[in-house]
C-alpha cells in the first residue's frame, strides 16, 4: 500500500462510533458468485482504495449475555429512515436500496427497519430461497439458483413499478450488485447503496460472533481482505421519472414561447439549419448512450471511482456520506438555449452547496462532440449518459403521479414540483454567480454533443451576465459592444447575448424534489 493510501487508511480508522446490534445474514452471498458480469473495480483499484470507503477498527467483543441489550438507533442514521421529507419522497418515487456488508455487520437489521417503515417495500434476498416453513436450510448446490431467484424477484418488482425495492445480499464485491444497478437504469429507479455504520463492520472476530449462520472467523477474515469499497463515478441529484417528464414538458413550453419571437426563430433556424417549429422543438434530445439513466439529474460531482486524490476526498466527505439517499429541493431559475445544448439552470441553497464538487470556472479544453461509435458507461465522459426523453414512458395510473398535466402559470402542481414567486427581484437577470453557478439539469443536446457541454455553455452565460452587471457600475466599452437584446414573452423575458446564446428568465422560480445519490 502506497504512502497516500496509508495516510487515508489511518485517517479512516479514526472514524469510530460505539454500540452494538444483532443481525442475521448468510455467508453464501459472499463465498460464491452468482453472475458472470465483469467487476466494477479491478483488483488493483480495490487494493489501493479499500481503506478509503470503509472504517476498519478493532472492536472489543461484547459478551453474548449482554449483546442483545445493545440494540439502539445509533447505527440507523440514514435519511430514508429518519428524514420525514425523504420518507415521503420515497413513497412517491421509485428507489432501489442495495445493501452491502459482511455477515453480522447489521445489514439485515437495516433491511428489517426499512420494511417496517415502508410496508409495501419488496425485500429481495438470496437467503430467502433457503427458508422452508420458517426454518433456514442452506444447500450449497442451489446457491446459484438462490441468487437467480433473488434477481427474478427484483425484476418482477421493478417491472411492477414498486416504490421501494431492497436488495439484502452481502454484495462484498461490486460486480455482485451490477445486475441490480442495471435494473435501476432500465426501470427508472434511483440507486442507493447503503453499508452498515457499525464499528465492527470490518472486524472478523466480532462479525464471527454476531452472524447467525455460523460463518467462521477465518472465512470472514478472508472476505474482509477482498471487500471492495463503494467508489462511484459521479454523484447526482436524481429526479424521479414523473418529475423528469414534467420538467421536460415545462421546458418545452418555455422553448415554444421563445420561438414565437421572430429574431430567436430566425437565429435558431440559421444555426441549426432547421425550418419548422416542430423540428426546432425536437432538435435538442437526450443522446442515447449504453448504460445511461433516462431520468433527469443534476451533477454534484465527478469522482471517477476515486482515482484522483480530490475525488477521494469528496467520497470521504462526511457531508456527502450523511446525505446519501436524502431528498433535496432544487430551484430552477431559468433556461439556457444554445446551438448545442438546452438546459435548466439551478440556484443551489446552502445544503446543496455543501455537496457541490464541480469547478464553476472550468475551461472547456476537451472536445464535447460524441464520437460516432457506441460507448459504455466507463468510456463515456461525465454527463453523456443521458437517454432520449422519448424513451421515458410514464404510467399515468401510478399512485405517485399528479393527475393533471401542468401549465406554466399555475401556482403549484404537486408536492414534488412547485412554481414560486421569484425572490430575485433586482438580480433577476443575474440569478447565479460564484460557487454553484454551473449547476444545471441537461434537458437535451444537439446531435453528437456530450451533455457536459451544457455546463460549459452555462459558465459562459454566467460570465457574460456578470460582465454586464459590473458594467452598470463603470463604463466598459467591451461590454457595451455586446449584442444584448431583450424580448418580452409570456411570464418571462428572453435575452440574447450573441453567438447563438439565448437565456429565458421566468418571472417565477420552480422547485423540484430530488434524491442525492451516486452513479456507479
Amino acid at each position: 500500500m502506497g504512502k497516500a493510501c496509508s495516510k487515508i487508511w489511518n485517517c479512516c480508522k479514526k472514524e469510530v462510533s460505539s454500540a452494538a446490534i444483532q443481525t442475521s445474514e448468510h455467508v453464501s452471498s459472499i463465498e460464491h458468485s452468482s453472475s458472470s458480469v465483469a467487476p466494477l473495480l479491478n483488483t488493483q483499484e480495490v487494493s489501493d482504495s479499500l481503506s478509503i470507503a470503509r472504517t476498519v477498527t478493532p472492536c472489543k467483543a461484547t459478551p453474548a449475555s449482554t449483546r442483545e441489550h445493545h440494540y439502539h438507533e445509533d447505527y440507523l442514521n440514514y435519511p430514508i429512515l429518519l428524514d420525514e421529507k425523504t420518507i415521503k419522497y420515497c413513497q412517491m418515487s421509485k428507489v432501489m436500496v442495495i445493501l452491502k456488508g459482511l455477515p453480522g455487520s447489521g445489514k439485515s437489521f437495516i433491511a428489517r427497519r426499512i420494511q417496517q417503515l415502508y410496508p409495501a417495500a419488496v425485500m429481495c434476498s438470496a437467503d430467502s430461497f433457503f427458508m422452508h416453513d420458517g426454518v433456514y436450510k442452506f444447500d450449497r448446490d442451489k446457491l446459484k439458483e438462490a441468487h437467480k431467484s433473488c434477481q427474478q424477484k427484483a425484476l418482477d418488482a421493478a417491472q411492477s413499478s414498486c416504490n421501494v425495492i431492497v436488495i439484502d445480499n452481502t454484495n462484498v464485491q461490486n460486480w455482485e450488485a451490477k445486475y441490480y444497478l442495471n435494473l435501476t437504469k432500465k426501470y427508472h429507479y434511483t440507486p442507493l447503496i447503503l453499508e452498515p455504520q457499525t464499528p465492527w463492520a470490518m472486524d472478523p472476530k466480532e462479525l464471527a460472533e454476531r452472524n447467525s449462520h455460523g460463518v467462521p472467523e477465518a472465512v470472514i477474515e478472508q472476505k474482509v481482505r477482498s471487500y471492495e469499497p463503494v467508489l462511484p463515478l459521479y454523484y447526482w441529484w436524481f429526479l424521479n421519472e414523473v418529475d423528469s417528464k414534467k420538467i421536460s414538458m415545462i421546458a418545452r413550453q418555455w422553448l415554444e414561447r421563445a420561438l414565437q419571437v421572430q429574431n430567436f426563430f430566425q437565429d435558431f433556424a440559421e444555426t441549426t439549419k432547421l425550418s419548422t417549429l416542430e423540428e426546432m422543438l425536437n432538435y435538442h434530445s437526450r443522446n442515447t448512450q449504453q448504460g445511461g439513466y433516462n431520468v433527469l439529474h443534476a451533477t454534484a460531482s465527478v469522482t471517477r471511482r476515486g482515482k484522483v486524490q480530490h475525488d477521494l476526498e469528496y467520497i470521504q466527505n462526511p457531508a456527502v456520506r450523511k446525505s446519501l439517499g436524502k431528498c433535496f429541493d432544487l430551484l430552477i431559475v431559468g433556461y439556457v438555449v444554445t446551438p448545442r445544448t438546452f438546459g435548466a439552470r439551478l440556484k443551489l441553497g446552502t445544503s446543496e452547496l455543501e455537496l457541490w464538487g464541480m469547478d464553476d470556472n472550468e475551461i472547456e479544453l476537451e472536445n464535447t462532440s460524441l464520437p460516432s461509435e457506441n460507448h459504455t458507461a466507463d468510456k463515456c465522459p461525465a454527463e453523456c449518459l443521458d437517454n432520449s426523453r422519448d424513451n421515458l414512458e410514464i404510467d399515468s395510473d401510478r399512485k405517485y403521479n399528479c393527475a393533471q398535466e401542468m401549465n406554466i402559470g399555475t401556482s403549484s402542481h404537486c408536492d414534488t414540483v412547485n412554481i414560486l414567486s421569484s425572490k430575485l427581484t433586482s438580480d433577476r437577470f443575474y440569478p447565479t454567480s460564484g460557487k454553484g453557478s454551473r449547476a444545471h439539469i441537461t434537458l437535451g443536446c444537439a446531435p453528437n454533443i456530450h451533455a457536459k457541454a451544457t455546463g460549459f455553455d452555462l459558465i459562459k452565460v454566467v460570465s457574460l451576465e456578470q460582465r454586464i452587471k459590473e458594467s452598470e457600475k463603470s463604463e466598459d466599452s467591451e461590454v457595451s459592444n455586446l449584442k444584448v437584446q431583450a424580448y418580452s414573452i409570456s411570464e418571462g423575458t428572453l435575452k440574447t447575448y450573441g453567438d447563438g446564446i439565448w437565456v429565458i428568465y421566468p418571472e417565477k422560480e420552480m422547485t423540484v424534489s430530488s434524491m442525492f445519490s451516486a452513479f456507479y
